[in-house]
């Protein structure tokens, strides 16, 4: 943990111009883990995610219609 409880990581994510740019490559997989950590940012990101899936699976986005008879 950094200053104030807040992860190192994030402290450096947050702290320049390059804290978005080491945020952009993390994997789906560190995003998980920091946001199951209490990683806000994290957090907030997986919900616009899974908000974003969500409205394309109600609006039939990605489905394949076989036109062929």
């Amino acid at each position: 943990m950094g200053t104030a409880g807040v992860p190192a990581a994030a402290q450096q994510a947050a702290s320049g111009p390059s804290g978005a740019a080491v945020e952009a490559k993390e994997t789906p997989q560190q995003t998980a883990q920091e946001a199951a950590h209490g990683d806000v940012q994290a957090q907030q990101l997986l919900a616009k995610e899974q908000a974003a899936k969500a409205a394309q699976a109600a609006a039939g986005v990605g489905r394949h219609v076989n036109t062929a008879a």
